[in-house]
């Protein structure tokens, strides 16, 4: 396997390892750095094919992959360079807003809301951070529901922890939901 190939896999498999979302992620302390490595995967994509058709024999087949890649390249690279210029500006990331923290064993407990969008609800979505060096953090969702937009989080116990959601319309009950914590 040529270079070219090999780098065009790696950043591929980045990529979509990045986009799917695991139950447990490494993840950036600052937000901005998260958007800032995956436009940075999208821009080496088709910078990588590129430099593929350069050195391939049969450049067109290369140039009718690159195109669309290239278009959504630059999709993708809009819409993230939206979201870092909204945590700029205000100071937190809308489309996964924290709302709520606690404490325990020196691991944060976090309770984001997360907006997709005009299109989209919000949704909840609890998270268990462990602080890594190097400003990374090891991330793992303990809980998360769509249609949902208020919660309070509190610990009740040295190792419990509540979660009450707010009811997200008229017809539905308070929910409270409560997590044995590790020691």
């Amino acid at each position: 396997m040529k270079k070219s190939t090999l780098f065009i896999t790696i950043i591929s498999t980045l990529i979509i390892l990045t986009i799917i979302k695991f139950p447990t992620e490494i993840r950036f302390q600052n937000p901005n750095y998260n958007y800032l490595f995956l436009m940075s995967l999208f821009i080496l994509l088709p910078i990588s094919i590129f430099i593929k058709i350069y050195s391939s024999r049969n450049k067109l087949m290369w140039v009718l992959i690159s195109l669309p890649i290239l278009f959504f390249s630059s999709i993708i690279i809009l819409f993230i360079t939206s979201d870092l210029s909204d945590i700029n500006t205000y100071s937190i990331d809308p489309s996964f807003e924290l709302t709520k923290q606690v404490e325990y064993n020196n691991t944060l407990y976090k309770l984001y809301r997360t907006n997709g969008g005009a299109t989209t609800d919000y949704g909840l979505i609890l998270m268990k951070e462990n602080n890594l060096p190097l400003g990374l953090k090891l991330t793992k969702i303990l809980w998360e529901q769509y249609h949902e937009n208020n919660a309070t989080l509190e610990l009740i116990q040295p190792n419990k922890l509540k979660l009450e959601i707010q009811p997200y319309s008229t017809h539905k009950k308070v929910n409270s939901i409560e997590f044995k914590l590790d020691n």
